[in-house]
This record gives C-alpha cells, structure tokens and sequence, in this order.
C-alpha cells in the first residue's frame, strides 16, 4: 500500500476541522484559494446554509443553485473529503489505481466528492454523494480510474453515489434562479430598505391581490408592476423585486423552465413550490 509519503498536512487539516461539521459549521476541505488551479471557482453566499460555499467550476455553481433552492436538501458540504485516506489508498491498491497524487510535489491527496447533500426523506434524512463533471470529461480513462475509487469508497460506507453532468442542467431554469438569488432579501431595494419585515410582508400581499386582481386579463406583467409602484407611491422597480421575491420565496408557483418574462402576463399558481432534485438524486454512476 501506497503510505510511504503519507503528508503531514492531511493531519493538520483534520484537526483544523477541515471537511467536517455540518450546516454554517461544515469547513470544505478545498477552498478556492488553495484549490486546483486553471477551474472558473467561485465562492457564494448559501441562501439555505449561511455560509460561503467554495465552488471549482460553473458546473458546480449551478448545482448548488438547484440544491440550495429545493426544499428536498438540508445540508450541502461541498468538497467533501473521503477520509481516512488509508482507505482510498486500500481502494486503489485493489483496483491497481494508482491513488491522486499533488502533480507538483507528489504527496499523496486526500480525494474529494463534489457534494455531499443531505436530504429530507419520510423517515428523516439520508446523506448522497454527487460529483459533477463535464460529459467530454468522461472519456478520459483517468477521471474515470479515480470515479472508480470515489464510487468503490461510497459502496463499503453504504453511501448512494452518482455523476451529475451538465445534461442534467437545464439553462432556463438556472437563469432564473440565479435572477431570483439576488431577490430573496428585499431589505437593499430601493424603496424597501428602511422598512421592517412586517411592511415587507404587507406590500408582498397587496402585490399579490393586485395579480390575482389581474388574472386572466391579459395585461403583462410589467404594467402590472409599474400600475402598483405609481399607485403605492413608491420607487420605480419594487413591484418586480416583490414579484421576483414571491417566486424566491415561494408564495407562487411559477414554470421555472421558462424565462421569467414581465413583458408577458403573469402566470402562477398560489401552491407552494416544491422543486425536488430528481435529477440531481437519481444521476447516472458508472
């Protein structure tokens, strides 16, 4: 087995509590400071988990946007370390994989899964391994060598485990929920900011009478929204954030898939919205 320059850093790293902890208290194992390099990384505020989340490519930003908006997912521990190394390095020994090493120095790396999600199930929770990965990637042996570890890994812990490429993301759905992202707190909108949550909320139920008011008379959005801001006297655009704040929020169910456009009548439902993750669930394996 592969333990002859086992690094001194994975010790320290596990006693900074790197890759454990749960929910706002979770450390990611990989930030995108010390991370891989030459990957579109970014870091985002959790709307779910208050947190920054560390994300190393675009692929994984839009997987968090899905799970961080569904009402499915608890918790999200992106880079999430398989851990104790040995056994990895048991794994690949097996296999006769050689086990990821730091091509710069050679030290042995802790392997890592993109996400691990915790889900909300009828008898409480189950935790799922996800890694994404762009498709082309997939044709190439080495990726798929170290896929053979995580997935080996996943089986002996009794962990569901599954690739998530970029097939499985629609682009619609995530424009819009990136535009939705930024509505969730109206308390920086213009017009909005110097009121406390309860004037928040009864502006939002006004705005909603206004569209059921409006249902079925084929006036777009947009003058629904600008007829709101003259009459309430406010500033020009807080009838679209508190529209956009309803959908982020949930008060109305709208069709996601499709490009939220105010040029159009506005069609919803009152339901509660209930994005699952069923594509993100239920992804392929190997």
């Amino acid at each position: 087995m592969q333990v002859s320059n086992y690094p001194k850093y994975i010790d320290k790293g596990i006693k900074e509590g790197f890759g454990s902890g749960s929910y706002d208290g979770y450390k990611p194992w990989i930030n995108v400071i010390g991370g891989p390099k030459g990957g579109r990384v970014s870091r985002i505020k959790g709307l779910k988990i208050k947190r920054e989340h560390q994300l190393l490519s675009d692929l994984e930003r839009n997987i968090l946007h899905i799970l961080d908006f569904s009402d499915r997912v608890l918790d999200i521990r992106e880079q999430y370390p398989l851990l104790p190394i040995q056994e990895t390095l048991l794994i690949a020994d097996e296999l006769g994989i050689k086990h990821p090493t730091n091509p710069k120095n050679g030290e042995l790396v802790v392997m890592t899964t993109d996400f691990n999600i915790t889900l909300r199930t009828e008898d409480g929770s189950i935790d799922i391994f996800r890694t994404a990965k762009y498709e082309k990637d997939l044709y190439d042996s080495r990726v798929l060598e170290k896929f053979e570890i995580e997935r080996e890994w996943c089986r002996r812990n009794n962990i569901n485990w599954g690739i998530i490429t970029e097939k499985y993301i629609d682009s619609s759905y995530i424009l819009n929920l990136q535009a939705l992202r930024n509505r969730f707190d109206l308390s920086e909108v213009e017009g909005l900011s110097g009121l406390n949550e309860n004037e928040i909320t009864y502006l939002k139920k006004i705005f909603l009478d206004k569209l059921h008011a409006a249902e079925g008379s084929g006036i777009p959005l947009i003058e629904i929204t600008n007829d709101f801001d003259r009459r309430m006297s406010i500033c020009p655009g807080v009838g679209i954030a508190l529209y956009h704040n309803l959908i982020a929020t949930k008060w109305i169910e709208v069709n996601l898939y499709e490009k939220i456009n105010s040029a159009v009548p506005a069609k919803f439902h009152d339901n509660n919205l209930f994005i699952d993750v069923e594509d993100i669930s239920n992804a392929i394996s190997l």
